[in-house]
């Protein structure tokens, strides 16, 4: 039904006589229909879906979108090979090929200046998304994250979502060797060299950026400022605190513990070249320990044999804080003459609970049931993989809407119960909604970044003997590379998005 090219369109036919009385009888869920049916392209990454309840789920919606609004929807999908690449290279091109397309925060703070996306206008949305506004009317901010210089260009996901970065670990190993369970970092430290030390052909992780978050989150509460590839850090107990991660002395004994683990063996020797993936890894028995968000634990938990009694763990007692809703947005295509059908589209996919469930959980009663109190049972999680619908994981997580989203009452053990004590004490911090447009200070970006990658890479896989040495040869590049003016025009950006 997808045709390949990674374009997936189902093609419904409707008289022309019943739009006709649609429109007539004032049924359709946008004042009047297009006189003729639009398509709307929806590019967005991950690879396409082999389910076919997913393509089930999809002819639903584009029967509703037919009845609703004279429009279908054709969804591409570009891979998980450098999609942004591609994206960038997409709208380079001028092409009106495409409508909408999903787009990261960092991304969109590097492209938005170069006007590559549609501006949209109060105007624009008000006419296009009546259900938005009418939401915005309780929390006008909940669309600040897809602002660029006070200009919109995006539409985020409508959720500040509270980050809190989780390790998942072998019971059966644990248990094996003799260990406590954990209370606290030092002991998921130890328990990864100890497995390293005694399983033949096991590493301790798969190295990631992932480390890095579960390392300070717990111990502080800072929030990563979106457009500067998560360098640029605020401390969300004050007001306006910005600083640049490498210049802390968290990140010096970051890269002490990524030496002591290096040495121990925890990682591949190629760790730096290693492309396979850290979910794979563990799951295959490859690796000791799994390092991300909770949720995805326990999404990895539950793929694991039973009797490896993967077990999850959060620590820390200061409160985490929200990522930004920016993190992943919907842009729009300047070039495309299907712009309002797109943001009507858009309209009832996150706002209308009926579109919004059948997306993101497909069909009630065959897919999942309601458990109450914000949560949903999975009725398919039983079957083959290539027979359940999982709508969140094909690139929908852009549409999350926290009025509507539900959470699975049977997640692996102790996963519900970390994220909700997670939401009741993380904090939502102002600048979690700011996207920092370095475009105004191009050249020091340039070279700073450049420093980074000359000299993080290095620390955060344990390949340097002397940390302290190095670690003054990187705050000396950033210094001389400009990252007192650089930090000058984040702070001054900042105060403005505060002040306004």
């Amino acid at each position: 039904m997808m045709r390949k090219k990674i374009k997936s369109i189902i093609a419904i036919i409707i008289v022309l006589s019943t739009i006709f009385a649609l429109v007539g009888c004032g049924e359709s869920k946008k004042t009047g229909l297009n006189d003729d049916t639009v398509t709307v392209v929806w590019v967005m990454e991950g690879d396409e879906p082999t389910s076919e309840q997913y393509d089930k789920v999809w002819k639903k919606v584009n029967e509703m979108l037919l009845e609703d609004l004279n429009v279908q929807v054709e969804l591409e999908f570009l891979g998980y090979t450098n999609p942004d690449n591609q994206k960038q290279l997409r709208l380079a091109s001028g092409t009106n090929d495409f409508e909408m397309m999903k787009m990261g925060g960092s991304l969109l703070a590097q492209l938005a200046p170069r006007f590559a996306f549609a501006e949209l206008t109060d105007e624009l949305l008000q006419e296009n998304m009546p259900l938005m506004m009418k939401a915005l009317e309780i929390d006008p901010t909940r669309i600040e994250g897809g602002k660029v210089d006070g200009v919109q260009y995006a539409i985020p996901m409508m959720k500040t979502n509270i980050s809190n970065s989780c390790v998942a670990i072998r019971g059966d190993l644990r248990e094996k060797y003799g260990l406590d369970v954990p209370t606290c970092k030092e002991d998921i430290y130890e328990y990864i060299k100890v497995i390293v030390a005694n399983e033949s052909g096991m590493m301790g992780l798969q190295k990631s950026l992932a480390l890095w978050s579960f390392y300070y989150q717990g111990d502080v509460s800072w929030g990563a400022l979106t457009g500067t590839d998560n360098y640029v850090l605020f401390d969300a107990t004050e007001e306006c605190n910005l600083f640049m991660k490498y210049t802390t002395e968290e990140y010096y004994n970051y890269a002490l513990l990524c030496r002591e683990l290096k040495e121990a063996g925890c990682w591949s020797t190629d760790a730096i070249n290693d492309s396979r993936s850290a979910e794979d890894l563990f799951e295959s028995g490859l690796t000791a320990a799994y390092f991300h968000n909770v949720d995805t634990c326990g999404m990895r938990a539950q793929n694991m044999p039973e009797e490896w009694n993967v077990e999850i763990y959060r620590f820390g007692d200061c409160g985490d804080v929200a990522s930004s809703p920016s993190a992943s947005t919907m842009v729009f295509n300047p070039n495309s003459e299907h712009l309002e059908s797109a943001l009507q589209v858009l309209d009832l996919f996150m706002f209308d609970e009926e579109y919004y469930n059948l997306i993101q959980l497909g069909f009630e009663g065959e897919n999942w049931e309601d458990a109450g109190e914000g949560y949903y049972r999975d009725l398919d999680g039983n079957l083959p993989e290539t027979e359940q619908y999982k709508g969140n994981w094909y690139a929908t997580w852009n549409l999350i809407n926290k009025d509507f989203e539900r959470r699975n009452i049977e997640n692996y053990t102790g996963v519900n119960e970390i994220f909700n004590k997670a939401q009741e004490e993380g904090i939502v911090h102002p600048l979690t909604k700011m996207i920092f447009n370095s475009e105004v200070i191009p050249t020091e970006k340039a070279v700073i970044w450049s420093e980074i990658s000359r000299y993080a890479n290095a620390l955060e896989f344990g390949m340097v003997a002397d940390v302290d040495t190095y670690y003054k040869n990187l705050i000396n590049a950033l210094e001389t590379a400009g990252l007192d003016k650089f930090m000058a025009e984040v702070q001054k950006q900042a105060e403005e998005f505060l002040k306004n």
